[in-house]
């Protein structure tokens, strides 16, 4: 049973590769330094759980508990590359001033998940949300985070860029007036070109006034003088250099210290702190980042084995209140990953530039309630349109310069999560919507307009749409806070029936859940 275990969310995906949906709990993680603090017991499995589909729609334990998982969102996504979908897990770190991390879960291709440690760490004021997705177009998996301020981030996966820096040769001290001779050398270690590597020296307080009079390269003896005075704001980068795999270049970094008080301290060991290598497409690589994290108060993980990416935060704020869940998809026709956000004021449109830079477009149903939305074709247009779970199921439309709103219910009811998909096989998507207090709705597409369909469907607080048996059409699972998960088998035409027994225990307090072939069969 579920019932002493808080789930947060559930994930349908195909674990082990044998093409069915298969099933990850991600369950609230209590820690030992919870216990004694209004905490609940640590119960006996505590962590995140894996079930298998059997094929027929019925799950199987695993016996997986996946520690530290503590389930404030988990997402499936392919992120060491090697051809099955791993499980991210992004959790509250204990006692650290509202740190969250994100852990790896890799799979070894027949749903076996061991921990790869812990991608990043940001600070978040409100609960954690998270979304895999390729967001720059390079082939990977990027993620996009909630952050402070009611803000989101979105990090790249940077794994292709391995690249080491160095300082040698520091000068120690520095009194004012006194030369200053410092060398940056950064190697690149992977097997891609890494283009347009730049020197910049960020200030730091203890250099309050040091003047940069040249930044040279050996590699391509290029020198950019840069006159004036680096006081609490960023220098000017040096020129550009293009390393080729395996390659190496050195800056060589001239400058003066100037004091009014003729008492500068320069000291060499901490000067790592304040170097970036700066690449296309908003890279940032920091020196000695480790270090200059503690000095931020975020925690950095290191680099180890290849496979496991690296993340890089893009320095993007996509601000949205109180975010409540996202969509993902091209929504201007131009081949990238677009982002939709819905939350409790609006949904919020921003469009990529191709290059992962996100530009906000503008906000739709500005101060309405949104739980949730999905993105789909809902009419004609080749237009990518999406479906709100807000009071009156709306359907926003694309046209030719707006989004115009349309209402599937006639009178107000609490919705918490809405789905989109072909239920009766007629080619165009169908809209499903649940609410945790009343009965949900299936609206089916007659090509002119959406139908409710008159089936009262259990209550919840999510859905997903998948073929859990095997037949060839979409069912449902819904997640509900206070009873058991369900599970609806199509009939191919949109009519549900529920699966008794589907899951053989009482999934109890799942927040969200979604389908998809986690185990690769």
């Amino acid at each position: 049973s579920f019932g002493e275990q808080r789930t947060e969310s559930v994930r349908l995906v195909d674990l082990d590769r044998d093409g069915n949906l298969d099933l990850f709990f991600a369950n609230i993680y209590y820690d030992e330094e919870c216990v004694g603090r209004n905490c609940p017991a640590i119960p006996a499995r505590n962590g995140g759980q894996v079930w298998l589909n059997s094929g027929d729609g019925t799950f199987v334990d695993t016996g997986q508990t996946l520690p530290g998982a503590s389930g404030e969102i988990a997402t499936p996504g392919d992120f060491d590359g090697d051809g099955d979908l791993d499980i991210v897990t992004l959790y509250y770190q204990a006692n650290s001033n509202n740190v969250r991390v994100a852990r790896l879960w890799r799979n070894d291709g027949v749903a076996n998940f061991a921990s790869a440690g812990d991608l990043l760490a940001y600070r978040a004021d409100i609960e954690t949300q998270g979304f895999a997705a390729d967001f720059d177009d390079d082939g990977d998996v990027d993620l996009l985070v909630n952050a402070v301020a009611q803000s989101q981030r979105v990090w790249l996966n940077r794994d292709y860029v391995d690249v080491s820096v160095a300082l040698q040769n520091a000068s120690s001290q520095a009194l004012a007036g006194d030369t200053v001779n410092f060398e940056i050398v950064v190697q690149n270690h992977s097997d891609r070109g890494v283009n347009g590597v730049a020197l910049q020296l960020d200030s730091y307080e203890y250099l309050t006034d040091l003047q940069i009079l040249e930044i040279s390269s050996e590699k391509e003896s290029t020198t950019n003088k840069q006159p004036g005075g680096w006081t609490q704001s960023f220098g000017a980068p040096s020129a550009t250099v293009n390393l080729q795999p395996l390659d190496t270049v050195r800056f060589v970094v001239q400058a003066v210290a100037a004091s009014g008080d003729n008492s500068l301290s320069f000291d060499g060991a901490r000067l790592p702190l304040g170097v970036s290598i700066i690449e296309p497409n908003d890279l940032v690589f920091i020196a000695d980042a480790a270090t200059t994290a503690v000095a931020a108060g975020i925690p950095v993980f290191p680099r180890g084995d290849a496979n496991i990416p690296t993340y890089r935060d893009s320095g993007q704020t996509l601000q949205s209140f109180r975010w409540n869940s996202q969509s993902v998809g091209d929504v201007d026709n131009d081949g990238d990953v677009d982002v939709v956000l819905f939350s409790l004021r609006g949904t919020r449109l921003w469009l990529n530039n191709g290059a992962g830079r996100m530009v906000f477009q503008g906000t739709y149903g500005s101060g309405q309630v949104i739980a949730d939305g999905a993105l789909g074709r809902l009419d004609d247009d080749d237009q990518l349109s999406w479906a709100v779970a807000d009071n009156y199921a709306t359907l926003w439309y694309r046209g030719p310069d707006v989004y115009a709103p349309t209402a599937l219910r006639d009178e107000p009811v609490s919705s918490d999560a809405v789905t989109l998909g072909d239920l009766n096989g007629d080619g165009r998507p169908d809209v499903v919507v649940v609410s945790a207090n009343a009965p949900g709705a299936v609206f089916l597409s007659d090509s002119a307009a959406y139908v409710d369909s008159g089936q009262q469907i259990p209550a919840g607080v999510d859905v997903a749409v998948g073929d859990v048996d095997a037949d060839g059409d979409l069912d449902l699972v819904i997640a509900s806070r206070t009873g058991l998960a369900k599970v609806l088998l199509n009939d191919g035409a949109g009519a549900f029936t529920e699966k008794p027994d589907a899951f053989g225990f009482d999934a109890l307090n799942t927040l969200t859940v979604d389908l998809a072939d986690i185990d690769g069969d």
